[in-house]
């Protein structure tokens, strides 16, 4: 037999393809469920609506892939593409940042179920009354220190509207009275104004005016003639608290939601005990003797408006308060779930 050939086989130099990395500018399509939360969370326009709530209550107990789910969500779906002006919601990047999108042309755009995406949802959302998160929502009423009382007065005309309260009326001049406070308008007199105003179009009280106690004397916020529940009512006083953001920009990056939520039931327990009774009174120099004081701890309501509260912190302040407060019966949460 002939001798077997032999082949030689040259080595080959095995390379490593390069790895393209993902562009960290592509955006990321959120699912149904995240999207739809994402934009109750952000837009008070969802999260004040209340069938909106009652569907994203359901969603929440309920199962996305069952019947009693599919049927919230395309009502949700329904719902928010039925709001008429467009909204803004963020979009995330793989890399952790965050864009906003400008206010989309003609309301809502939307490219439901469309292959390209997987069956996802992309949205376009124009901007919401929400303030940034490091400042109060009045604080962006104000313009060379100057609080403009018109924007303010807006913001209750707006507030009134998204309750509903067509019997509910509030003259200008009336306002500015109410912000008033001790001969001075600032950005706490303002707040305090706008959620008394809030209280009044919720049915607590009628007819709420400032009182004057007299020179630097600082008693209730306001004085009310109480309604149903709280017809034992004769004063309010407001408190307002804010998030975690707005509490490190006021105080030198110092935070704790928390020790405020005590601190305002701490001192409203106070407040409603002091302000009637005699011997306290009795102490205060420049005290206007024709001053109307509340004649029981119980004749004074506890309004606490948790509008510059985060959704996410917002169950976090009220327990707080709640925790650190003597009778909670006498105070009442309003903005307390999601924003009006």
């Amino acid at each position: 037999m002939p001798p077997t050939p032999v082949v030689r086989v040259q080595p080959t130099k095995v390379q490593i393809a390069k790895v393209i990395p993902r562009k960290k500018d592509l955006i990321v399509y959120k699912s149904p469920k995240e999207i739809l939360f994402l934009m109750y969370l952000t837009d008070p326009r969802l999260s004040s609506n209340q069938e909106v709530l009652k569907l994203v209550k359901e969603l929440r107990g309920g199962n996305w892939g069952g019947l009693v789910g599919s049927a919230a969500l395309l009502g949700l779906i329904i719902l928010i593409l039925s709001m008429g002006e467009g909204f803004q919601v963020p979009i995330f990047h793989p890399n952790g940042g965050v864009h906003r999108l400008g206010p989309a042309v003609g309301g809502v755009q939307q490219q439901i179920n469309h292959p390209k995406h997987g069956g996802r949802i992309r949205l376009r959302m124009a901007g919401s009354n929400q303030c940034p998160a490091h400042q109060t929502q009045v604080s962006s009423f104000v313009k060379n220190g100057k609080v403009d009382l018109r924007k303010c007065y807006d913001e209750v005309m707006r507030r009134s509207k998204s309750l509903h309260c067509e019997n509910w009326s509030c003259e200008f001049e009336r306002f500015k009275s109410l912000a008033m406070e001790n001969g001075r308008v600032d950005e706490n007199s303002v707040r305090e104004a706008i959620t008394v105003l809030n209280g009044e179009m919720l049915g607590f009280y009628r007819n709420a005016e400032r009182e004057y106690y007299g020179k630097g004397v600082y008693g209730p916020d306001f004085k009310v003639i109480g309604q149903g529940e709280y017809s034992h009512v004769s004063h309010v006083e407001v408190k307002n608290p804010v998030g975690s953001d707005i509490e490190k920009a006021y105080r030198n990056g110092y935070s704790d939601i928390v020790k405020q939520g005590n601190k305002i039931g701490d001192k409203l327990s106070k407040q409603q005990s002091k302000w009637s009774n005699a011997t306290f009174k009795a102490s205060l120099s420049n005290l206007d003797p024709n001053a109307a004081f509340p004649q029981s701890p119980a004749n004074t309501l506890g309004l606490v408006d948790e509008f510059d509260v985060p959704i996410s912190e917002k169950m976090i302040v009220q327990n707080a308060v709640e925790n650190n407060c003597t009778n909670t019966s006498n105070v009442i949460f309003i903005n307390n779930e999601t924003n009006i």
